[in-house]
């Protein structure tokens, strides 16, 4: 398998700049880096709040969107390294035959402006110059290029629809030889070397997922895993975790649409279908609900077990990790950078000691107190007692997570995480 980015997906400049994209979620080459998960949960945020609710989009989407165009860019590095290393230099010459240098190379110059690599938006480098220069040998013009194959596949793949301002082509189309490139792909490809488990024309094997599920992410997923699986070999992995993703991901819209808690109704949306909830005050309705704060839809939650995360930590990093202060900075931003806000430690009270003593009694001279049986509603003096909570929010805040714990202190006061 070729050395390839990962979750990469064409972000137009205008794109970027109106939901102020991080620049950690693009790669070198200005694509989109989806397996900064923080960074595409913020994406997705600022897109749904720019957008009316039935509009909505999700990350889950986008990155199911990521990992499809990075399979695409896979199997076009698979293409050239075992069967037609040249194929994309020698389509620089076919298109100059075809259209000329000139329209050629302003329409490359447009896509990169348009869909620029990080030195060109940060206005380093003009589009001529960065097409003119090379990167480990592979010329910047021939790289463009396959963008703009990957660019046109997007465009037409109807179950990226919800995202299309991300990578809208119609200006390119309008102010270059866009549609004459993209149009002539295929004939190009027929002069080349057949690939795929089907032995097909390079754009015919490409298009194969969209036109097998045209409006589903996670078909074109699942298609891709059955049918490509011998030709991308441990991709496979992350097709499997993409797939997970997404059917949770719509398990809770779908409950979220059809109402979660009794008294749910819902009110048609743009298509007559019902779409977007509303809740109705009931007379019988007893519970009283907090309103969301503006953190809750967006938490995504870690559950650790915090015995056992103790002992984890103190072997991983080969000392004794016995306290709740002691828990390393590292670990912190490993989960911030996986994309998690909330950190749910479970089994942080004081237990009891009758619970210990009646295990032990029944034969198990090892045994803790159960997590469940407890003597007060403190935190553990062997966890390092409140102050080592108190230590561990405050860092877990300045990588903006929230721990989710609720305990009184000795002195009879209340603190949430």
């Amino acid at each position: 398998m070729p050395d390839v980015p990962v979750f990469e997906l064409h972000i137009a400049r205008t794109a970027r700049e109106r939901y102020r994209c991080a620049e950690s979620l693009f790669t070198l080459t200005g694509n989109a880096l989806f397996a900064n998960l923080a960074a595409t949960r913020e994406l997705a945020a600022r897109m749904t709040e720019a957008r009316a609710p039935e509009h909505a989009i999700h990350p889950g989407a986008l990155y199911a969107m990521g990992l499809i165009d990075e399979t695409l860019h896979a199997v076009i590095g698979l293409y050239r390294e075992q069967r037609d290393p040249n194929a994309l230099s020698d389509a620089l010459a076919w298109f100059e035959r075809r259209l000329g240098r000139e329209a050629l190379d302003q329409t490359l110059a447009r896509f990169v402006s348009e869909f620029p690599p990080l030195v060109v938006h940060r206005g380093e480098q003009a589009p001529d110059t960065w097409l003119a220069t090379t990167t480990g040998g592979v010329p910047h013009r021939a790289v463009a290029l396959e963008e703009l194959i990957l660019l046109w596949l997007t465009n037409g793949n109807r179950a990226f629809r919800p995202a299309h301002e991300l990578f809208d082509d119609a200006g390119l189309a309008r102010a270059s030889v866009y549609p004459a490139i993209t149009g002539a792909f295929h004939d190009y490809f027929e002069t080349r070397p057949r690939f795929g488990p089907d032995g097909q024309n390079l754009i015919d094997l490409l298009r194969a997922p969209a036109l097998a599920s045209p409006d589903s992410l996670a078909g074109q997923l699942a298609w891709i895993r059955d049918r490509w699986g011998t030709l991308l070999g441990d991709f496979l992995r992350r097709l499997t975790t993409a797939l997970g993703v997404l059917q949770e991901e719509e398990r809770a819209i779908w409950q979220h649409l059809h109402g979660a808690r009794a008294g749910a109704a819902t009110a048609p949306g743009p298509s007559g279908r019902e779409a977007i909830p509303t809740f109705a005050v009931r007379d019988d309705e007893v519970e009283a609900f907090s309103p969301d704060a503006e953190w809750m839809p967006r938490t995504v939650l870690m559950a650790k077990s915090v015995y056992v995360w103790l002992h984890q930590l103190s072997v991983a990093h080969g000392r004794a990790i016995t306290r709740l202060d002691e828990i390393p900075d590292a670990e912190l931003d490993r989960l911030a950078g996986r994309g998690f806000n909330a950190l749910w430690l479970i089994g942080l009270w004081e237990r009891s000691r009758a619970s210990r003593g009646i295990k032990q009694r029944m034969g198990n001279p090892d045994a803790a107190a159960s997590a469940y049986s407890l003597y007060d509603y403190v935190i553990a003096k062997d966890l390092g007692g409140p102050a080592a909570h108190l230590a561990l929010r405050e860092r877990a805040l300045a990588r903006g997570i929230r721990l989710a714990t609720w305990f009184r202190t000795t002195w009879g006061s209340t603190h949430a995480g």
